[in-house]
């Protein structure tokens, strides 16, 4: 009975997300994807500035 408060409790941090479709839920995760590929991509280019 402990375990059910801590999901709502972390559901209800996303509140203006709108959770109703799952899609607008995984938009999150395509810009941090890209930041992550955009950050490789300049340490990978700063690594080779550097040498």
């Amino acid at each position: 009975m402990e375990r059910d408060p801590p999901p709502p409790a972390a559901s209800s941090q996303r509140p203006q997300l709108q959770p109703a479709s799952n899609r607008k839920g995984l938009l999150p995760f395509y810009p941090s994807m890209m930041l992550n590929a955009v950050i490789k991509v300049t340490i990978d280019a700063t690594a080779e500035q550097l040498l």
